[in-house]
């Protein structure tokens, strides 16, 4: 089955941003299906992340479950998978691959990595790792190879902005934290990390009963009959999606969940607090932050806690010499500024085209042409004279090496004499880094786009209070 895919990080079926056919990303899923095993309830309907048909076909056994996928080529192996084919390597193992080809040089050879994962007794595993294999070579080694400018080489900024800070770090931290908690001996996960064996395991009979669809999540789950599902495992399908479409999968979710279904949620990025639904410790696939497992209503409660980079935020302000009530009505989206931009804005910004939809109320959606891409925004909130909210939706638009903005809102103070404040705000994500040399550089930028949306407004509304001035309007006021 295939439905109408919606446009996310992951639809591209690639890690980068480079146009071509869509790749096999996973060969095989690094997710503890244990973890889901023990969520769900024997019996239920299950809706499943396909990605590479691992934990697909560990539930398959005891539960119904249906697969989908936006990446048609990772949907193809998996159906082939499921038919008995062996495992294939896909990008990640080619990346991981080609980070363990200098793993001699840290100290980790292959003999060694071997003797470790034979261990049993977790507290002979952690006096190996900091004996052995966590050195200082190992330490430098994964920084650089966990460093921006190297995962900028291989990944799409949306899939780095969640990522934390001084990530070979963390990401050493989680492997300790695995191997002091889950022998090593019975860990398939650690044998596949560290030495990239994909052992061949027959699928169950039953995952020949495993439907696959080619579909974007939300949008399946929203065309979906209410309460037909009793379980949910999203991987981690909202490391690279907007807060947007993060709130739109949990309202689809809650639509699709039958009373008492679970979710299953995994994410890279570092939980902001700990939290009694979060499994990672007990993941033997060692790599998340975030594995949090809750009922399907409280959904809503997890998105303060994914983790994921918060937007910046930057407004400027002006003052108009009109009304609140006539800056409203003159109250207009940049795209429709007929006049020039300065230089510095042309070089920095796409150039915008049209704009097609309806923006006068709640739930509106306008599609912005530009020269190189395009935005949908959906207006969030109107409180009329006074405030003007929207985010956006879908981002097909290259603005500053990755910058994916988030939203943004006009708002309107009445000042004496008869005049109004405006401050406009945009909310954006940037995968630059180190934050505090480039917070101030994007912040600059924007200043400068948002003076050039103001200071057009100010002179419609100059324009606007002659017109009204000569017919009796507003003649006379300051």
């Amino acid at each position: 089955m295939t439905t109408a895919a919606a446009n996310t990080a992951w639809e591209r079926g690639r890690f980068d941003e480079r146009s071509g056919p869509s790749k096999v990303l996973f060969g095989r899923m690094y997710e503890d299906a244990s973890i889901e095993l023990g969520a769900f309830r024997p019996g239920g309907r299950i809706f499943c992340i396909a990605s590479a048909g691992c934990t697909a076909m560990k539930l398959a056994p005891r539960h119904q479950v249906v697969a989908v996928d936006l990446n048609p080529a990772q949907l193809a192996y998996a159906a082939r998978r499921f038919a008995g084919l062996p495992e294939a390597r896909g990008s990640a193992e080619r990346v991981m691959s080609f980070g363990r080809a200098f793993a001699p040089l840290a100290g980790w050879w292959p003999s060694k990595v071997r003797a470790f994962l034979d261990l049993g007794d977790t507290s002979e595993q952690v006096a190996f790792w900091r004996r052995h294999l966590d050195t200082r070579r190992f330490r430098g080694a994964l920084d650089v190879f966990f460093s921006g400018s190297a995962l900028r080489a291989i990944y799409a900024p949306q899939f780095l902005a969640v990522l934390p800070r001084h990530l070979g770090g963390v990401m050493r931290g989680r492997m300790e934290r695995c191997f002091a908690r889950h022998p090593n001996r019975t860990n398939p996960h650690a044998r596949a990390l560290l030495l990239g064996e994909l052992p061949h395991e027959p699928p169950p009979p039953e995952a020949r009963g495993i439907r696959l669809v080619h579909a974007d999540a939300a949008a399946y789950l929203e065309a979906e009959p209410a309460g037909s599902f009793d379980g949910f495992t999203l991987s981690n399908i909202l490391d690279g999606a907007s807060a947007s479409y993060a709130r739109r999968l949990f309202a689809a979710v809650r639509h699709a969940a039958a009373p008492g279904a679970v979710v299953v949620l995994r994410s890279f990025a570092e939980p902001r607090a700990a939290s009694p639904t979060n499994h990672a410790v007990e993941d033997r696939a060692m790599l998340w932050g975030l594995v949090d497992v809750r009922p399907a209503l409280a959904l809503e409660e997890l998105s303060e806690g994914l983790g994921a980079v918060r937007p910046t935020s930057v407004v400027t302000r002006t003052k108009l010499d009109v009304p609140p009530e006539q800056a409203w009505e003159g109250l207009m989206f940049y795209e429709q500024i007929v006049e020039r931009p300065s230089l510095p804005l042309r070089l920095l910004l796409p150039a915008p085209i049209r704009t097609e939809g309806r923006k006068e109320s709640v739930g509106d959606e306008a599609r912005c042409f530009y020269e190189s891409g395009q935005l949908l925004k959906r207006v969030t909130r109107i409180e009329r004279g006074r405030h003007y909210e929207f985010e956006v939706v879908e981002q097909n638009l290259d603005i500053g090496g990755g910058i994916r903005l988030a939203g943004g809102s006009y708002t309107l103070s009445g000042l004496s004499g008869e005049r109004t404040e405006v401050a406009l705000q945009t909310r954006f994500v940037s995968p630059q880094r180190p934050r505090w040399l480039w917070r101030p550089i994007e912040s600059t930028a924007c200043h400068l786009f948002h003076r050039h949306i103001l200071g057009a407004m100010r002179r419609s509304a100059a324009e606007d209070r002659i017109v009204r001035g000569t017919a009796g309007g507003y003649s006379g006021r300051s």
